[in-house]
């Protein structure tokens, strides 16, 4: 009996089900997944968020500037409406010359 023990066994593999592998281009790194795109969004929401905050306070620190000066405004007109017056009250201050009423003028109307 003459069993052949030496022969070589090739059987064919069965292919696996599954996803198959795509070729990768040259610009596979720029192809927008969503995960880059996802990523990309991120940081243009954050850059935004930025951008508002910085032109926030810079509309505060006009707001401030535009109190200051409103109040240096107010501060000024009251100063000037002081001195004038004060002015004017210095010039009441003088004595005048005063008439007498005559007085049968006074008795008639205490009468009435």
């Amino acid at each position: 009996m003459l069993i052949n023990l030496c022969r070589k066994r090739t059987k064919k593999k069965i292919a696996k089900v599954g996803r198959k592998k795509t070729k990768t281009s040259a610009d596979g790194d720029d192809a927008p997944t969503p995960r880059t795109r996802g990523a990309l969004a991120r940081e243009a929401a954050e850059r935004a968020r930025r951008d508002a905050e910085e032109a926030e306070l810079l509309a505060a620190a006009a707001r401030e500037k535009a109190e200051a000066a409103a109040r240096e405004l107010a501060e000024a007109t009251t100063n000037e409406y002081e001195a004038a017056f004060e002015e004017e009250a210095g010039l009441s201050l003088i004595p005048l010359a005063t008439v007498a009423p005559d007085p049968s003028i006074a008795a008639a109307t205490a009468r009435r």
